[in-house]
């Protein structure tokens, strides 16, 4: 009975536990479909400016107003990195520990990214049965 008791318990404290994280889950999912979102129109911009100048910009902030209305801030409020590479340009979000690497809503995202790679980094988010992985 006891062993029971401590069972209905424990179900109970998970059953609750996850119901709490689970609009927290929500949240970071929705964090990472914004920052693919801005990264990608951010990126729609670098190509327009490409286009009309014949190189790349120096920077994001040279794009607005006439290529992006604003430039937006990630979903952690820091800027958006760019940056050039050998074969053209990156723009990145470090996630939410603003450092390299890390896994969930603290998962690196940039503009080469795939649609794949950015459902990887949600289900990642709400894979743990202990809430979700911020």
């Amino acid at each position: 009975m006891k062993v029971l008791l401590i069972g209905f318990f424990i179900f109970t404290f998970w059953f609750l536990f996850s119901i709490i994280y689970s609009g927290r889950c929500g949240y970071h999912t929705a964090v990472v479909y914004k920052t693919s979102v801005d990264i990608t129109i951010l990126s729609e911009a670098v190509k327009l400016y490409s286009l009309e100048n014949n190189l790349l910009p120096k920077s994001l902030q040279v794009l607005a107003p006439k290529y992006a209305s604003e430039i937006p801030l990630d979903a952690w409020d820091r800027g958006y990195i760019y940056e050039s590479t050998s074969d053209g340009y990156k723009i990145s979000s470090f996630g939410s520990d603003a450092a390299k690497g890390g896994i969930g809503a603290s998962a690196d995202m940039h503009s080469e990214m795939t649609e794949e790679e950015t459902e990887k980094i949600v289900k990642s988010i709400e894979r743990p049965i202990w809430g979700c992985n911020d």
